[in-house]
């Protein structure tokens, strides 16, 4: 692992300057932050932050990265923050961001903070294992098997078991899935524990799972809207299970364009709760996470991680509740909540 000397040297600077550029970059020259910015990257150079810890005080700020942006998991975060004293500094980051690795994180941790939340990431490399490795960290929503970074998520097996569940309830006993393509670094993510569920949820009702009725596709509604055309027109489908709402809800618009009868033809179920399943006609039968307190729980072991009072890595199961509505039975509505 590459130390602080070897970007020194690789830069043609003193440690001291190297130190500097790290933590208060406004005191170095434009030449030479350049130089060391350049030679971190080159050498994949992460600070340890527990030796920058002992040269300053604690930041009070938080790190949010968000591979994707829900309003009800900020602002939980938020409100968790401002009760210890604590702020947070939230960024976007898309995969090709995150996929320039440890330049990105070192860019971002350049402003000294204390630890970090990654929301919904999607992927798994060596830039993330390092990241964990040095500085505290906690995962909300989806997680990857990190080490030493703890989580906060839904059990997203279970939440799709109960979607699937329902829809067999209802009498479907040919449903098909809508899930995302895997990507590298992401062989068990939220989707893909989805799909474990929906198969298990098949096998104990003692219904065949086929491979043909699982369709991957990049994610959105438009691919949603393929993938049920295929899944309906080809395969028969008398069900269908998105791994999110956005899908479920194209899946929704396919059946409508096709002439078929929801629910009776088939019934459609997703996973999030989100606006789509709301304001869809008939509304999209899905399964509720409890975002809002996924938002403080994620703050809140961060800084018991940060002040050193949570030593064991924690992954931490929220309650969920399936919400029925007029895409499964019809004459639902309400979304009334039936777990």
């Amino acid at each position: 692992m590459p130390t602080i000397q070897d970007v020194a040297k690789a830069a043609g600077v003193s440690i001291a300057t190297v130190s500097r550029v790290i933590n208060s970059p406004a005191t170095v020259s434009t030449d030479k932050v350049k130089r060391v910015k350049s030679a971190i990257e080159e050498l994949n150079y992460y600070p340890n932050s527990s030796g920058r810890n002992l040269r300053r005080s604690e930041t009070k700020t938080l790190l949010m990265i968000c591979a994707a942006t829900i309003s009800d998991v900020l602002d939980g975060a938020y409100e968790a923050a401002a009760r210890q004293g604590y702020r947070i500094v939230a960024t976007y980051a898309d995969r090709r961001q995150l996929a320039r690795g440890m330049s990105y994180f070192n860019e971002l941790f350049m402003g000294n903070v204390d630890g970090a939340i990654l929301f919904s990431a999607l992927r798994s490399d060596e830039s993330l294992v390092r990241l964990c490795q040095t500085v505290p960290i906690v995962q909300c929503s989806s997680f990857l098997d990190l080490p030493n970074a703890s989580s906060v998520s839904t059990d997203e097996e279970a939440a799709a078991y109960d979607a699937v569940s329902h829809l067999i309830e209802t009498g479907k006993h040919h449903i098909g899935i809508i899930t995302q393509e895997i990507m590298p670094g992401a062989e068990d993510s939220y989707y893909t524990r989805r799909e474990r569920g929906y198969r298990r949820a098949l096998m104990d009702a003692g219904l065949p799972v086929k491979p043909e009725r699982m369709v991957r596709v990049p994610g959105g509604v438009q691919n949603g809207y393929s993938a049920g055309r295929q899944l309906l027109s080809e395969q028969k489908v008398d069900g269908i299970f998105g791994v999110q709402d956005t899908l479920a809800f194209g899946a929704l618009v396919a059946a409508q364009r096709l002439g078929l009868s929801i629910p009776e033809q088939v019934g459609i179920v997703g996973i999030d709760n989100t606006g789509f399943s709301q304001l869809s006609d008939p509304g999209l039968t899905t399964v509720e996470q409890s975002f809002h307190e996924m938002g403080q729980v994620a703050v809140n072991m961060l800084i018991e991680q940060i002040r050193g009072e949570m030593e064991v890595k924690r992954n931490v199961y929220l309650q969920h509740r399936l919400l029925v509505r007029g895409s499964t039975v019809r004459g639902r509505s309400d979304g009334e909540a039936e777990k």
